[in-house]
């Protein structure tokens, strides 16, 4: 009985460990300006500061980046909506159902080692006019 209960404790403990080790995992991300990211300057080059990102979310090869709902731009509020990355289309996503979108998700198969950037065109919805804008998202490993 004593090596069974053992065996059931190792496999669980074995089990736990996996699963830990394909939890999703957190990092840091920013909005830049089209072409003004630069890795030694990271606070310089942001195109609306850190209030449109808040952070991205890596599990397998599904990244989802998480969105303030309601960010300053252009003297005004906004939001993001019909976000492209690289040229493809990504899943908006609205959690709360409040017509404003909460996070997008696409799939990127390669490692992000220390930093990854994409290029990015979205929308920024302000007031009554939406804008549309290009820059770039960048993942920090």
């Amino acid at each position: 009985m004593k090596k069974l209960v053992s065996a059931v404790l190792a496999g669980a403990m074995v089990l736990s460990m996996c699963a830990s080790a394909l939890a999703a995992t957190t990092h840091e991300a920013s909005l830049y300006k089209d072409g003004e990211f630069d890795p030694t300057s990271l606070s310089s080059n942001l195109s609306m500061g850190d209030d449109a990102i808040l952070d991205a979310e890596v599990d397998g090869d599904t990244i989802t980046v998480y969105l303030q709902e309601d960010f300053s731009a252009y003297f005004t509020t906004g939001n993001l909506s019909d976000v492209t990355i690289s040229g493809k289309t990504v899943e908006m996503i609205d959690g709360d159902g409040n017509g404003k979108y909460d996070a997008f998700s696409f799939t990127h198969t390669e490692d992000l080692g220390d930093y990854t950037k994409f290029d990015a065109d979205f929308t920024i919805n302000v007031s009554i006019m939406p804008i549309a804008a290009s820059g770039d998202l960048v993942i920090f490993g």
